[in-house]
């Protein structure tokens, strides 16, 4: 889950973004999608940003609970995106990061790596570092 002014957003594993009151969690509202959530939503600007298990990266007005775009991104994702100015950072399963625009979902740019991302990125010092399982910490400016 995650906190977000007076909100509290849980993403269930089949496919509902829950979104509670943090005094009492009143069910405030829900929005439904085909694909089941295994990490946590990033928020900004009322806007919700998370990334299915199957690879489908939403872009969720959650103010309207409407779904502004979806990207279906082929590839296997367990660890939440990070935002960073106009970019949505992600790591994969298999063994590639990600940078994709907030606007649309497009993809900026891909990398390869030597093994898998399952852990979230952090932006620090204006660098995104992303932890992978191959032992190294990767970069980018």
């Amino acid at each position: 889950p995650v906190k977000y002014e007076s909100y509290i957003f849980v993403p269930y594993i089949d496919g509902r973004m829950v979104i509670y009151s943090e005094h009492g969690l009143e069910k405030i509202s829900e929005t439904k999608t085909e694909s089941e959530y295994l990490s946590s939503p990033v928020i900004e600007n009322n806007l919700l940003y998370t990334i299915s298990k199957d690879g489908i990266l939403y872009c969720i007005d959650y103010l309207e609970d409407q779904v502004l775009w979806k990207k279906n991104l082929e590839d296997v994702f367990v660890a939440s995106p990070l935002i960073v100015n106009d970019l949505i950072f992600i790591g994969s399963i298999n063994k590639m990061i990600y940078a994709f625009s907030k606007e649309n979902g497009e993809k900026v740019f891909d990398y390869s790596v030597g093994g898998m991302v399952s852990s979230s990125a952090v932006y620090h010092r204006k660098k995104v570092y992303f932890a992978v399982e191959d032992g190294c910490v990767y970069a980018f400016e």
